[in-house]
């Protein structure tokens, strides 16, 4: 009876001690992949923040660029220059703007205008739709001792093209305003009006397809707070709602990041920002967020997480009753651990057993799938280190034939070049064959040099990785005709060499491929600091194509992009489909890659 009630008493202690054991780690691996989970989709969020309002950023500066160039462009045009020319009542010649004139013309079949003003000292032209039919065109002209005149007159007076903030709310119009010139003579201005709903199409988006969801906007803020475009919120907000956040001010400060503030609502949320550089115009841009909606899958999470605990520690308790019944459990263990290993896992096993027969075995196994694991993961990081050394190896040789044909092939085709140049007989009528050798020698000298930028640019070596990138976005724009456009975040300083060789060769690939294959009209470079990460982005306008992870048919260049973004730690993504464009993400962790 004493027997049995200690065999008894050991059973409990074996339940209690395994469960105690089990219950706690259960609960600190759920509130570990609890913050983690919070962490991740925390910075999720602020990365896809980052993404739309780099977007964003880029649609607006580059729709208030056409709009100066526009400006520009009418105000050289003959017909401009024509009606500003004096009459024998000296005053501007009214018929001559008409429905069929190309400026009338324009400002009709242009969705961005509302209408224009051409004005000079004698008076002021105003040509607009009509509210009820944008087909007709309605002409008025102030004249100058109009105090109408004065007010229009000063608030486009501008000694180059720029663009005009709004002035009031009761006409919530944008101007982009030209001085007009002829023989180097100031002789008038002209102005487009530009309706609020041109902003508001690019910045004001609602709807979950729109990948905002319920509470996700994106608006602009002018240098006296107020906004620039509607709210998602609050309408005919644009000069009415007042913006004095946190994310404002530091943007007014020429700072761009993210943050978790109290926007114009004073509601919590995660915010990005930063300046827009747009000629007249002194204003910021800001993608938010709300935290309460962010939060929903987090809990939901949470949830999940607690109630798989509580599942796991009834588990825990069942397979250690059993444990203590049946001492033919360890067995059974050992035979799912060796199943396990032949998967790939390695578990090491935890069994108390007063059998010694069944402990020895217990130890010998769980040597065996230590010396296994050890083993798979030296070879794996061998693997790792081969394929890393091959890629430097191959940098290093390509600097180091870079710098012989710089300075040993090079410099000597320099030097008979200037050899044969010095030979040349000025009094000789037969210098072709001198010409066709000094010919020849240049455009190999040409080939030389372009070689060895290619083997490794010295921008990337002496000036860094955004010098780099700039000035390939610039030779292969020139080269190839295409639009090619570069951004990256102010201070963006990453000194690690290693991350900027492997981004400018990932950023140079990526572009020869859309070059080459894409039929693309316009490529654009984006890189900037994240949270964590640096993110770069190439995206292109092109054909696209099917793209596949599984895919057999994947070509080295991109092979070799996804290599190195994994042997900095990284992320390699493409997302690609026909005519719609391609676009390559790369994301590189600071703190895997040392700094």
């Amino acid at each position: 009876m004493k027997l049995r009630r200690q065999s008894i008493n050991l059973r409990e202690r074996i339940i209690l001690n395994f469960v105690l054991v089990g219950v706690v780690s259960v609960f600190v691996v759920s509130f570990y992949t609890y913050n983690q989970t919070r962490k991740a989709i925390l910075n999720r969020t602020f990365e896809q923040l980052t993404s739309v309002r780099v977007v964003k950023k880029r649609q607006i500066e580059a729709f208030f660029n056409d709009r100066i160039r526009d400006i520009n462009l009418l105000s050289k045009s003959e017909e401009l220059l024509n009606i500003l020319q004096p009459d024998k009542s000296d005053s501007l010649v009214l018929p001559k703007l008409n429905y069929k004139s190309y400026i009338s013309n324009y400002i009709y079949s242009c969705g961005y205008y509302d209408g224009l003003i051409i004005a000079n000292n004698d008076g002021i032209i105003i040509q607009r739709k009509s509210v009820n039919n944008d087909s007709v065109l309605s002409i008025s002209f102030i004249d100058k001792k109009s105090k109408e005149y004065l007010m229009i007159f000063n608030s486009i007076k501008s000694s180059s093209a720029k663009i005009i903030d709004f002035e009031s709310k009761d006409k919530l119009q944008l101007k982009v305003a030209s001085p007009i010139r002829k023989n180097n003579k100031l002789i008038g201005y002209i102005a487009l009006e530009i309706p609020l709903v041109a902003i508001n199409t690019i910045m004001v988006e609602s709807g979950k397809e729109s990948g905002f969801g319920e509470s996700g906007e994106s608006y602009l803020v002018g240098e006296d707070r107020l906004m620039r475009s509607d709210s998602r919120f609050h309408k005919n907000s644009v000069l009415s709602s007042l913006v004095k956040t946190l994310s404002v001010e530091n943007a007014y400060l020429n700072k761009e990041g993210t943050e978790i503030i109290f926007d114009y609502r004073n509601i919590e949320v995660l915010s990005s920002y930063s300046k827009l550089k747009i000629p007249g115009l002194n204003w910021a841009i800001l993608a938010e967020y709300d935290f309460e909606e962010i939060m929903i899958p987090i809990i939901k999470t949470r949830n999940e997480i607690i109630l798989m605990s509580v599942i796991i520690s009834f588990l825990i308790f069942t397979i250690a009753y059993l444990i203590a019944r049946h001492i033919t459990s360890p067995i059974l263990k050992l035979k799912n651990a060796a199943i396990e290993i032949g998967k790939g896992n390695y578990p090491i096993l935890k069994i108390n057993s007063s059998n010694d027969e069944i402990t020895e075995l217990t130890n010998s196994f769980n040597i065996m799938s230590s010396q296994i694991k050890e083993n798979q993961i030296q070879l794996q990081e061998e693997k790792q280190k081969r394929l890393s050394a091959a890629i430097d190896g191959q940098e290093q040789e390509r600097q180091r034939l870079s710098r012989e044909l710089h300075d040993g092939i090079g410099q000597s085709l320099v030097a008979l070049k200037f050899k044969i140049e010095s030979i040349f007989d000025k009094n000789s009528s037969n210098q072709e064959p001198l010409n066709q050798i000094n010919t020849e020698l240049s455009v190999i000298l040409e080939d030389v040099r372009r070689l060895s930028y290619n083997l490794m640019p010295a921008a990337l070596s002496e000036f860094g990785l955004i010098m780099a990138l700039k000035n390939m976005a610039k030779q292969l724009s020139e080269i190839s005709k295409i639009y090619i456009t570069f951004e990256a975040s102010e201070n963006l300083n990453i000194t690690n060499k290693r991350i900027n060789v492997y981004l400018f060769r990932i950023a140079q690939e990526a572009l020869n491929n859309s070059i080459k294959y894409a039929q693309a009209s316009a490529i654009s470079i984006d890189i900037f600091d994240a949270t964590e990460n640096y993110i770069m982005m190439i995206e292109d306008n092109g054909c696209g194509f099917e793209y596949s992870t599984k895919s057999l048919s994947i070509g080295n260049g991109i092979y070799n992009m996804k290599e190195r973004a994994m042997l900095l730690g990284g992320s390699f993504e493409i997302e690609s489909k026909k005519n719609k464009g391609t676009t390559v993400h790369v994301r590189i962790p600071k703190l895997v890659s040392g700094e």
